[in-house]
């Protein structure tokens, strides 16, 4: 809890910067790109500097299927979710991304690594893999829909955090230790990510008002599946598979995470509802601050 709790405060910074005008909304931006295409990276080729015995990489395995498995789920509850309320066409869309994708890059690593250290980091790189190769792909083609008449391209599936994860298992694989001062380099990089990271949500939310959406109840229905229901499955999905509790907690955290913030993002960049992707992070990451000590407190105690 203290750990959810000073992560919150740093975000609460960062809104609170940019509400005072210390920071404007291209702070938020750049921090976030930095983050994505130099820290995250760092804390990802990091964490990865360990032996990959064929036990680590069996639970690996398992992992990964699990959260295939989620992401199976989420796909699912997004359409069902659709079927029931029955929102317009274009604000469904944006529904349907926050029931399926989460922050897992900002906030997702930044708590992974402050309640699990180097090997939570690990583990939940790697039950975020699936997720990744999704996010660049499917994701944008979900929010841009027929706009540009543009299709997917071999760039949609390789990224920075991507290809550290590769450096990270070739260098393992091949029993290569980096040069001691790169290794120091690549350690002070993935020390910074946590603080920059959350730093740059709080400034992103800084634009927002807090009150916009409380009566809206799809709004809240889609928040709920997002912070607690998605949790709750990868739990039960996990609780079936030979994997230490260890990873059983990284998959649930990462199907905790609020809402992504590029929901919102792409929203205004394909002239969809830019207003309710806003919504949808900001009051998600605010009771995330809650929801997810609740769901790995319930971890703990069915593990």
């Amino acid at each position: 809890m203290e750990v959810i709790l000073g992560i919150e405060v740093v975000i609460a910074l960062g809104f609170f910067l940019r509400r005072r005008g210390v920071l404007d909304g291209t702070a938020g931006a750049a921090i976030s790109r930095l983050c994505a295409d130099v820290l995250v990276p760092a804390m990802i080729l990091n964490s990865m500097l360990m032996e990959l015995t064929p036990e680590i990489l069996r639970q690996c395995g398992w992992l990964i299927l699990g959260s295939v498995i989620m992401l199976l789920l989420a796909y699912l509850f997004g359409h069902l979710f659709i079927r029931v309320a029955r929102p317009a066409r274009e604000d469904g869309v944006i529904y349907r991304y926050c029931i399926l994708f989460s922050n897992f890059g900002l906030v997702g690593l930044p708590i992974a690594e402050g309640l699990y250290g180097s090997e939570g980091v690990f583990y939940f790189t790697i039950a975020i893999l699936a997720y990744r190769i999704l996010f660049n792909s499917y994701g944008i083609m979900m929010m841009r829909g027929n706009r540009d008449g543009k299709g997917l391209s071999w760039r949609s599936f390789v990224n920075m955090p991507i290809l550290a994860l590769v450096l990270g298992i070739v260098l393992d694989l091949l029993h290569i230790g980096l040069w001691g001062p790169i290794k120091e380099f690549v350690s002070l990089l993935a020390k910074a990510n946590a603080p920059m990271g959350l730093l740059a949500v709080g400034i992103n939310l800084g634009d927002r008002k807090i009150t916009d959406g409380v009566r809206n109840a799809r709004l809240w229905a889609t928040i709920a599946i997002r912070l607690l229901i998605m949790p709750m499955l990868a739990l039960i999905t996990l609780r079936f598979f030979p994997v230490n509790a260890l990873l059983v907690e990284m998959l649930v955290l990462a199907f905790a995470l609020p809402c992504p913030a590029m929901a919102s993002v792409l929203a205004k960049r394909y002239d969809r509802n830019a207003a309710l992707g806003s919504q949808l992070v900001l009051l998600s990451t605010l009771l995330s601050a809650l929801t997810i000590p609740l769901v790995l407190y319930i971890c703990h105690l069915v593990l």
